[in-house]
């Protein structure tokens, strides 16, 4: 099923969908498996909700991961792009909502296979 950014957004924006859902629902459309490896791995360990106590530069730093994976997924006919590009504010909410969806179990495993540098900047 092809993701339309702009129907969707409208749909979250009267909302019809839920903030949850509708970066779900991109994330399914970019490739739920690829964002789940840019998950910061010390977002399993974070007792906030909102994710906000893990520092917003580890976020940031996998914005253009999220972009060329975006990139991939609109070439690939997934995604239907809107006139916009992604902000990094939408990418960190890509990831936090993917981040939500794992358990920790699944980012230690992530981790060991893929060893993304990002992941271990600032020790962590």
């Amino acid at each position: 099923m092809v993701f339309n950014y702009d129907q969707k957004r409208r749909e979250y924006l009267k909302g019809n969908l839920s903030h949850e859902e509708f970066y779900l629902e991109l994330a399914d459309a970019i490739e739920f498996d690829d964002l789940e490896t840019l998950v910061p791995v010390i977002a399993c360990k974070s007792r906030d909700p909102h994710l906000n106590d893990i520092p917003l530069k580890l976020w940031d730093y996998r914005f253009p991961a999220v972009r060329m994976l975006l990139s991939r997924a609109i070439n690939q006919g997934r995604i239907i792009k809107r006139s916009n590009g992604l902000s990094a504010a939408e990418s960190v909410c890509i990831l936090k909502s993917v981040a939500r969806e794992c358990t920790a179990s699944q980012l230690v495993l992530l981790v060991s296979r893929y060893r993304s540098p990002c992941a271990y900047e600032d020790g962590y």
